[in-house]
């Protein structure tokens, strides 16, 4: 019988994730446990023969009624030592699984009924994948500019990403065991990008990921102004450090700590741009050089301005197809209003690489700046 372990970590989410958790639950379609070796129950995965599966929640020291919560649940409750980031809290999850299929889902992140059979399906008919990815639906839960804005555009980059990717995010994942712990799992030192990095080192047994576009998931993340532009400027600067590290020793640095985990392979390097289209990353290092630029061409003026005034509608043409994808499904002033947080979004962006290069050339090395994103 196949087994899928889902493991879940939370911290201070008495709001939600009661929620996730029923949803989760819904792939057992009401039936009853069909045994429980007293810590875990193991339920039935419906709509797919001789397979059942498992919810580990790993709580990482809330201090609301999180715990309270989750114990309302039929599933199997673990706790950190101390508040250590999610990284360590998913490997202590599945130190204590059972499950062959391993499926990561965040806290704030409620899965269709289903998600666990696609899944399932998907890892028995494609035997040499090494795991399954889903993407983030087009419904989002909150209703402000900035959180509908942030939703439509990282639907956008999945939608363009292709059938087979090294770079995996968290919020929903599947992964098989002997993979993952051919790697040596999450990096614990890692508090973002750590899927990222995980997909990475997993290159190196060659174990790539099917990204499931069915596969799609509410993602529960409300960003208000101060909130985004904090996100990007910190999720920036980590992984440009996390590329410089990795690409100019960081391979060395790996086999050091757990010897013998490449077994053997060349590493792949993930593209800098974590997945998304060329046209963005673009836009991202065009808009500052080219808004910087105004201020010789205005006292210059003549040719020069004009010529820099042009150069200006480079940046929104390179993400022409996005702004047609949004004007289709927000309208005219949604779209507009987006092209102008664009260009704090790609102004924020690069900013964080200036940071990292800053931490670079002073020899910071953390992998986490302004802590991590919750």
């Amino acid at each position: 019988m196949d087994i899928i372990s889902v493991i879940i970590p939370v911290y201070n989410r008495e709001d939600l994730i009661g929620t996730v958790l029923e949803a989760v639950l819904a792939a057992a379609d009401g039936a009853e446990p069909l045994e429980s070796d007293g810590t875990t129950p193991l339920l039935p995965l419906a709509g797919c023969d001789d397979a059942a599966f498992e919810i580990v929640v790993v709580d990482d020291c809330s201090n609301d009624a999180t715990c309270e919560v989750i114990g309302r649940h039929p599933v199997r409750l673990l706790c950190t030592p101390g508040n250590s980031g999610p990284s360590l809290a998913r490997n202590l999850g599945v130190e204590c699984a059972r499950g062959e299929i391993l499926v990561f889902v965040d806290s704030d992140v409620v899965v269709r009924p289903d998600t666990l059979a696609r899944i399932l399906r998907t890892l028995r008919r494609r035997p040499r994948i090494g795991g399954v990815a889903g993407i983030s639906a087009e419904e989002c839960p909150y209703d402000n500019h900035l959180s509908v804005y942030q939703n439509h555009f990282l639907r956008y980059r999945y939608l363009k990403m292709p059938e087979l990717i090294d770079t995996p995010w968290a919020s929903l994942m599947a992964v098989r065991r002997d993979a993952f712990e051919a790697v040596g799992g999450f990096d614990p030192a890692m508090k973002t990008y750590e899927d990222y990095d995980l997909g990475y080192r997993l290159g190196s047994v060659d174990a790539w990921f099917y990204l499931d576009r069915e596969l799609d998931f509410v993602h529960y993340k409300e960003f208000r102004f101060r909130r985004l532009f904090a996100d990007y400027l910190r999720k920036v600067a980590n992984m440009f450090s996390y590329h410089l590290r990795m690409r100019f020793g960081g391979r060395k640095v790996w086999e050091r700590r757990r010897p013998g985990t490449w077994h053997g392979n060349e590493p792949h390097f993930p593209k800098l741009a974590v997945g998304m289209p060329s046209t963005a990353v673009m836009n991202y290092l065009l808009t500052g050089p080219l808004l910087v630029n105004l201020i010789p061409a205005l006292a210059l003026g003549g040719a020069y301005l004009w010529i820099s005034l042009g150069l200006l509608l480079l940046p929104p043409l390179l993400l022409s197809g996005f702004w047609g994808y949004l004007l289709r499904r927000e309208g005219f002033w949604f779209t507009l209003k987006g092209l102008g947080t664009q260009v704090v979004l790609s102004i924020t962006a690069e900013l964080g690489v200036i940071v990292s290069l800053m931490r670079a050339v002073f020899g910071k090395t953390s992998s986490d700046f302004l802590g991590a994103s919750k």
